[in-house]
């Protein structure tokens, strides 16, 4: 049955409709009032727009003021090339960068021997208590290699730590410190020069230092990174710790119960602990807790941890032997593990990777003559691997070995000297890197396999020369005893428009056809060139031959003087032997200003790249900080 209201719908739907009509005219009359009761609404809206409009302005002007009338801040102007030298003096194995100037471009620390400083600041030995001639500790612009401070910091150099944190009249800052001979421990600050503190060093008169400075942790709560020495006296290795802030002595002198030889390591277990490793025995390695260390030299305890698989591994020899090393213990790293640091040993039979923690092997690899340290670089994309060079002279081979694995990702022979410096390695910016490698020229030649690192083969030492390939596009000559325009034929020798190769008397041990030996692997020559190359992983059939150099070489660094700008060679070079004081030098080159006047050596036939294309592609190589 229908409701009264829809039956009443039906029969008078003209009433319902004005009904609704009424209603819905008076629901828009009450909003015109309402609207008409409220003036103030449209003068909001305008009120609104006026603001949006002023705001706008307001940053375009900022804007255009910061962009066209506010000049920016000039970035200091880095020379691609500078040398600095200094007559009469010798020098030490010491290179750091740091930037001491805050102009955010890397700048030069070393040390050289003289009598004097540099004519820019007239200091002598003397003016620090010291007899000439004396070691100073110099810091040189990268930008452009002027000196910004040099001082007389010790008799004779030994060792030198950059940076040391320290806290000075309660503000932070960074030092130099040096121990040296005889019986100095100097603290220099790294940003003007000035003497922090001075004392006598502590050591025994008949003891020899095993290590470099060792930075521990804060064990005397001052604030700042301690120091750890360790030396061998009486046949017994001993430790000395310092206090990183003032230099003096902690506690006394405390023995580690075995004897040892250089080569020392700090290392942290994935507990935490810290560890002294160093070689013992005829191939061993030995440990030593630096808590145990602190408690035994100071009578109290220590605030350091202890890692108890560690501790039960040490406590189970006598004496406190980590690991049987196969053959004599050369070089020790510490390298990235899956959790916390691994130890990389490197002995006279095998190069092992040891897990960090229970000290297991993960894996070996048989390498007879490493003579050189190790080093790490990206070969793949993120990937670690390690960098061997194995054998010497014309047998020297450059191995790539996967980090995590041991496998082989890359090897090639390079024939080397055996003065030649350290290589080195620099991330780019397609998380690999570059790397640096020391070898011959006369042994290297463009698009001949043959002689891009298998050796020199011929039936005889007058085919070999003529066998030797045409000169690269203008090689880069860099240092003293250089021959240009004309052929100039000595004992080993035969320098051609500036390019060394074999003389009709060298002695380079060249091979037959067959293999055998045709000669001995002579004395270096006092001439000897240095040959710079650079290779990187997304070309692997192509080195670049950057430079050649005849002074010697002391040390050597490829370093990164401006975040992801440019890269750059530095290079320490001075007499042979400290006995013979000569010119010291210290010189940059940038790499990419090198590039261009490279020689490209072909590791195979063929290639899709030209040589331009190859050198093309270096230049545009970017570089990137470590992580």
């Amino acid at each position: 049955m229908m409701d009264s209201k829809d039956l009443e719908a039906e029969i008078h739907p003209l009433k319902n409709e004005d009904k609704k009509l009424q209603e819905n005219l008076g629901n828009q009359a009450k909003t015109e009032d309402s609207l008409k009761g409220s003036p103030w609404q449209p003068h909001l809206s305008r009120c609104r727009t006026v603001a949006f409009f002023l705001s706008l302005f307001v940053c375009l002007f900022v804007v255009f003021v910061v962009s066209f009338i506010i000049p920016c801040p000039d970035r200091p102007a880095s020379q691609g090339v500078w040398r600095i030298d200094y007559n009469a003096a010798v020098t030490y194995d010491f290179l750091a960068t740091e930037d001491i100037n805050r102009d955010r471009i890397q700048d030069v620390l070393f040390l050289y021997k003289n009598t004097n400083g540099s004519n820019n600041f007239n200091l002598s030995c003397t003016d620090e208590g010291f007899s000439s001639p004396c070691t100073f500790v110099a810091a040189v612009s990268g930008a452009n290699g002027s000196v910004l401070w040099e001082r007389p910091a010790a008799q004779d150099g030994a060792l030198v730590q950059c940076p040391v944190p320290q806290l000075q009249g309660g503000r932070s800052t960074s030092a130099c410190v040096l121990v040296g001979r005889p019986g100095s421990f100097v603290a220099v600050d790294l940003f003007t020069g000035e003497t922090l503190w001075s004392h006598p060093s502590s050591f025994g008169r008949n003891a020899s230092i095993l290590s470099s400075l060792l930075q521990l942790p804060d064990v005397d709560a001052d604030g700042a990174p301690d120091l750890l020495v360790l030396t061998q006296e009486e046949k017994e290795v001993g430790g000395y710790l310092y206090s990183g802030s003032t230099g003096q002595q902690i506690g006394r002198r405390g023995s580690l119960g075995v004897g040892g030889t250089t080569g020392s390591l700090l290392h942290v277990s994935p507990a935490g602990a810290h560890y002294i490793l160093f070689p013992c025995a005829a191939s061993s390695l030995c440990g030593c807790s630096v808590k145990g260390l602190h408690e035994k030299v100071t009578g109290n305890g220590s605030p350091l941890r202890s890692d108890p698989h560690w501790e039960g591994v040490l406590n189970a020899t006598t004496p406190r032997l980590l690991w049987h090393s196969p053959g004599a213990i050369r070089y020790l790293m510490n390298v990235p593990g899956k959790a916390g640091e691994d130890l990389l040993l490197v002995s006279s039979e095998a190069c092992v990777l040891v897990d960090g923690q229970d000290l297991a092997p993960r894996w070996t690899f048989s390498a007879a003559q490493v003579l050189r340290k190790p080093i790490l670089g990206h070969y793949r994309p993120d990937t670690l691997a390690v960098v061997i060079e194995n054998g010497t002279g014309i047998d020297r081979q450059i191995l790539f070995l996967d980090l995590s694995t041991g496998a082989v990702l890359w090897k090639q022979a390079l024939p080397g000297l055996s003065g030649d410096p350290q290589s080195a390695s620099l991330p780019t910016a397609d998380h690999r890197s570059a790397f640096f490698f020391w070898g011959l020229h006369e042994l290297m030649g463009t698009n001949q396999t043959v002689w891009a690192g298998h050796g020199l083969r011929g039936h005889t030492r007058a085919r070999a020369r003529d066998q030797r390939p045409a000169l690269g596009p203008a090689s880069r000559q860099l240092g003293a005893n250089w021959v240009t325009g004309c052929a100039h034929i000595n004992g080993s020798h035969e320098t051609v428009g500036g390019m060394r190769y074999p003389g009709p008397h060298s002695r380079l041990g060249l091979r037959s056809a067959s293999g055998q030996r045709m000669g001995i692997w002579g004395k270096e020559p006092r001439d000897a060139q240095h040959t710079l190359y650079v290779f990187h992983p997304s070309l692997p059939g192509v080195l670049l031959e950057l430079a050649n150099f005849s002074a010697n070489i002391v040390a050597f660094q490829a370093v990164l003087f401006e975040p992801s700008r440019h890269a750059a060679c530095v290079l320490l070079m001075g007499p042979a032997s400290p006995d013979a004081p000569g010119m010291v030098s210290v010189a940059k080159h940038k790499v990419r200003d090198l590039v261009p006047s490279s020689r490209v050596v072909r590791l195979a036939e063929g290639g899709p790249d030209s040589d331009q294309a190859v050198r093309d592609r270096f230049s545009r190589l970017r570089y990137r900080s470590e992580a």
